[in-house]
């Protein structure tokens, strides 16, 4: 296996040989039947030395599961074929327990360091999209700005320097702002639009939530702090 922990090999998965695989359970109607590590996993190494494994499990092309060996380990077995029936009960050397009521899980294991899902096409068109809105908006606001400051030099020669400097402080906070905004909408918008949109098995991306939060703050504040130093602006010039 080169060092991996694990290789596929004719269907069959071929391991390290670790002392920790958990029992296997299987819910046939309402009882569930176990399989102890002992049973699905045997040692394939040339020495015997528990170096290489395989695990007993395999898929088929057919539509249903084919039960080996191992289901039947440590229990005494009553085929009733007149009733579709099998009856399972522990012999008297087993160490598994009599076959335990229960009911079909509404929750399925999930890998704790699963496979980056594949990133879509149009997760990406959607996030640069966003993001071109965000630096749109900010571009209405510095050319309103700097229409109103054209005017107002038109009709005022001694207008201050800072009125026609404004738009540089705006085209400053447009691009902090917009920076912050790019980075939340790639660093944690980005994976959660693709969680959406992608199809395939979801694979989980845990984000560092307060840098996001600082961002999407960020952005947001200067955002409105722009539309304020704007409007305030605007209504200067009205009033002149």
């Amino acid at each position: 296996m080169a060092g991996n922990e694990y290789a596929l090999a004719e269907g069959y998965v071929v391991t390290k040989c670790y002392e920790d695989f958990p029992p296997v359970h299987f819910l046939f109607g309402d009882r569930w039947v176990s399989v102890y590590p002992d049973e699905y996993i045997v040692d394939i190494s040339e020495n015997q030395d528990r170096s290489d494994c395989v695990l007993l499990f395999t898929e088929g092309d057919q539509a249903f599961f084919v039960m080996g060996l191992p289901l039947y380990m440590d229990y005494y077995t009553i085929h009733d074929d007149k009733n579709n029936r099998i009856g399972f009960a522990p012999h008297a050397t087993s160490d598994k327990a009599p076959l335990e009521k229960g009911e079909q899980p509404n929750r399925a294991f999930a890998s704790q360091n699963p496979p980056p899902k594949e990133m879509s096409i149009w997760s990406w068109v959607i996030t640069i999209v966003l993001i071109l809105v965000f630096a749109g908006a900010w571009l209405m606001i510095i050319a309103s700005q700097m229409r109103d400051g054209k005017r107002d030099r038109r009709g005022d020669d001694d207008s201050d320097d800072d009125d026609k400097d404004c738009p540089w402080v705006l085209w400053i906070i447009a691009g902090v702002t917009t920076a912050a905004f790019a980075f939340v909408m790639i660093w944690w918008f980005l994976p959660w639009i693709n969680e959406a949109i992608a199809p395939d098995v979801k694979a989980s991306r845990k984000q560092e939530g307060v840098i996001t939060s600082y961002g999407a703050y960020l952005s947001l504040g200067g955002m409105l702090f722009g539309y304020a130093m704007s409007k305030k602006q605007k209504t200067k010039n009205a009033r002149a």
